[in-house]
């Protein structure tokens, strides 16, 4: 690795590190809201995390990071419910 390559994992993991580490709790809960289950919540949200990392550039609005995770959350939990059948709970919604 070039010493330009890390530079910019460095400078990418300080720009994750400072929009998107803060929300994590926030995305635990809502995950865990979701599903019930706390292993399954974790896993989503270390999924979402991943690829909030991966796709950093295209986070159009850096003064609102915690949507932008949301919506990779959920994108994250539908997948996991396709690939796993998972039950969720209904939050409120009514039948």
């Amino acid at each position: 690795m070039t010493a330009s390559m890390t530079w910019n994992v460095q400078a990418r993991q300080k720009q994750f590190d400072a929009l998107c580490t803060p929300h994590r709790p926030a995305l635990l809960r809502y995950s865990r809201c979701l599903t019930r289950d706390r292993e399954t919540a974790e896993d989503v949200v270390q999924t979402a995390l991943l690829r909030a990392w991966s796709n950093i550039h295209t986070l159009v609005d850096r003064n609102a990071p915690r949507s932008w995770l949301i919506t990779i959350t959920r994108r994250e939990m539908a997948r996991a419910c396709d690939r796993k059948r998972l039950t969720t709970e209904n939050i409120g919604m009514p039948s």
